[in-house]
């Protein structure tokens, strides 16, 4: 069973066909993007896929031949460009937010360490001052001692 270029097999419906690429190219695009993180460039990249099914169907009106317009060489050739520049933006994009993930990491870090550098400060700065208080606790009750004994025995200083 030989066909040329613009032709489909004798038995082939060319509805089921198109409905089932279709189908397959949505659940491929869907794959791509169950973690967008964008809605606009998935929205761009529907347009995109639109735009050239549209001008398929205008060349395919233009010349008088109502074919599959998805079996057409130079639109599956667009659609595997298009998916593959997908695909590498959203490489790219990983990967810059996986070196936007080390670099917060760094900064974390980097403060984390500043936050224990001031609590240690902060615990010599509590240490001392129980040791002050001690003295002066120590200091106050000898003084008071003092006192009761000066009150008790008035003429032995």
């Amino acid at each position: 069973m030989s066909t040329t270029r613009n032709q489909l097999p004798a038995g082939s419906d060319i509805n089921h066909d198109s409905t089932h690429f279709k189908q397959s190219l949505n659940e491929f695009i869907q794959l791509f993007y169950e973690e967008r993180q964008s809605e606009s460039r998935y929205n761009n990249f529907h347009k995109e896929l639109k735009r050239i099914e549209e001008k398929t169907l205008v060349i395919a009106c233009l010349k008088r031949r109502i074919w599959n317009p998805w079996a057409s060489l130079a639109t599956i050739k667009k659609y595997i460009t298009t998916m593959k520049e997908l695909s590498e933006e959203i490489e790219k994009e990983k990967e810059n937010r996986e070196i936007i993930g080390e670099i917060e990491e760094a900064k974390m870090n980097k403060e984390m360490e500043c936050i224990r550098k001031e609590l240690l400060k902060i615990e010599h700065q509590l240490r001392d001052m129980r040791l002050k208080k001690e003295e002066v606790h120590k200091c106050l009750l000898n003084l008071t001692k003092r006192h009761q004994e000066a009150v008790l025995y008035p003429f032995n200083y």
